[in-house]
């Protein structure tokens, strides 16, 4: 769990506004990092994809986690932003958060890195295509081998 708590902090936020503790995250099959921006177009194209595949794959039982890393340019837009997920987020305030995107040496968003739970490891940064080839998340949790 150390290295879930270091690569996100100890606490993320539910999407009524509460806290919830990283370790919370061991038990998934599956974390993805979601980087966005209430600003970005295709962001906004791909959130639905996104909540549809999510939907499904947790209708089946599956333990998959999203974890939302804002790109807003203020609190203010990034809760707005988060305001349309269903799942958990980085808190603004961390300052974890704003280095992420460059550690994952994402080029543009939105993004959506899969993380190996049990290890913290990168397992792809090209979930977003993963996505929108497999909308009903059918092949859940996709490849799991490191890139």
């Amino acid at each position: 769990m150390a290295h879930l708590e270091r690569l996100l902090g100890p606490e993320l936020v539910t999407p009524d506004g509460s806290n919830v503790s990283v370790s919370t995250l061991q038990e998934c099959e599956l974390i993805s990092l979601y980087f966005s921006a209430q600003w970005c177009p295709p962001c906004k194209g791909f959130l639905p994809n996104l909540r549809h595949c999510y939907d499904k794959v947790k209708e089946r039982g599956k333990r998959w986690e999203v974890v939302f890393v804002s790109l807003d340019t203020d609190k203010e837009c990034c809760q707005q932003n988060f305001a349309e997920m269903p799942w958990l987020m980085v808190p603004y305030e961390s300052a974890l958060r704003e280095p992420m995107p460059d550690k994952y040496g994402l080029m543009g968003i939105p993004a959506l890195v899969f993380i190996n739970p049990k290890t913290g490891e990168t397992l792809t940064e090209e979930g977003r295509t993963i996505i929108l080839s497999d909308k009903d998340g059918d092949n859940f949790p996709w490849n799991q081998t490191p890139t």
